[in-house]
């Protein structure tokens, strides 16, 4: 849970440093962790990974430079116009499970445990929760990757 306060008080830097474009809606409160509850992929990137992988994925938030090693490029995991992760690969890295994609960098919230926190609506159990906003959150980031190949 103290991952995801500093992310979410990260994503309020965005606000600050008026580096996000003009599409991204940056709550001027910020969430709570039910605020999540209701987000698709795309808005839970621009809330919560933005701020560090940039509005278009390329490791150039404005919170990068507070890290040691570079923020991963996101734009870049596609080869030849496909994928050079599978879709399992990439949950496993955004959940946390898995840290041999970016194991130089260190600072990359595991996202299942923190997804766990969040109360669910609909009486989901909450492991299947998490399990489902990675699932959202990798569909947007494979998106992401396979358009900046076009």
């Amino acid at each position: 849970m103290k991952t995801l306060r500093t992310i979410l008080m990260l994503s309020g830097l965005l606000l600050v440093t008026g580096t996000v474009a003009a599409e991204v809606v940056i709550k001027k409160v910020p969430m709570s962790a039910s605020d999540i509850a209701g987000l698709n992929g795309h808005q839970m990137y621009d809330q919560l990974c933005a701020v560090c992988h940039g509005v278009d994925g390329q490791g150039d938030g404005p919170a990068a430079p507070a890290f040691v090693g570079a923020v991963p490029d996101l734009t870049r995991l596609s080869k030849d116009g496909k994928p050079a992760y599978s879709h399992a690969e990439l949950e496993s890295v955004i959940a946390g499970r898995d840290r041999t994609v970016h194991a130089d960098f260190v600072g990359m919230p595991l996202w299942e445990t923190e997804f766990q926190y969040v109360r669910t609506r609909n009486g989901m159990p909450r492991t299947a929760y998490a399990r489902a906003k990675i699932h959202a959150l990798a569909e947007y980031v494979e998106g992401m990757s396979l358009a900046s190949t076009d």
